[in-house]
């Protein structure tokens, strides 16, 4: 079976969840499948919403996930509707992004302490550090806009309210504008 065509922006497929999970953690795809799934079942990790495979959002009062399946994206649930007796039907979870990195991170620190004035939202300081970081393994994108999500996912994990996405690109184009000839 194939599989649907989803919107992306924010939101993630089962395999993309464990994707961004190796990409931000150590450990192999079956951890990430079995963490991922801890966290669902014990209510650490809630969906954004379900979609059907057509890619409509369900309206399906369903009550039980009875198996994952990864090779596909896809839940089998029990679902009903009105009074029918329920019957078991393949649906699409989607993970909200920031959520997801928030859960496996949760004592994540926030934003930089300040000494007084104003409080310091983002700490921008450990940002640049990250980007250094990326830069000496020799991991910078080709793109300014895969820096950007990538430092998007990692503000999602360091601090509550991350930045905005256009401010994380306004600082990367500093960057890229500064060390590389995109």
């Amino acid at each position: 079976m194939s599989k649907p065509r989803l919107p992306r922006a924010n939101r993630l497929t089962l395999s993309g969840a464990v994707n961004l999970l190796l990409d931000n953690f150590s450990g192999t795809a079956a951890d990430a499948r079995s963490a991922l799934e801890l966290q669902l079942d014990t209510g650490g990790l809630s969906l954004a919403v379900v979609m059907s495979l057509e890619g409509a959002k369900t309206d399906y009062g369903w009550r039980d996930r009875r198996e994952i399946r990864w090779d596909n994206d896809t839940f089998l649930v029990e679902a009903s509707w009105g009074t029918s007796p329920p019957e078991l039907i393949e649906v699409v979870p989607l993970i909200e992004r920031s959520a997801l990195l928030r859960s496996f991170n949760p004592g994540g620190e926030g934003a930089g302490s300040s000494k007084g004035g104003r409080p310091v939202q983002h700490d921008w300081d450990r940002f640049w550090i990250e980007i250094a970081r990326i830069a000496a393994r020799g991991e910078v994108p080709a793109t300014r806009d895969e820096l950007s999500r990538r430092m998007s996912d990692w503000f999602a994990v360091q601090s509550e309210v991350p930045p905005d996405l256009r401010t994380i690109e306004h600082k990367i184009s500093l960057f890229y504008k500064e060390f590389t000839k995109e």
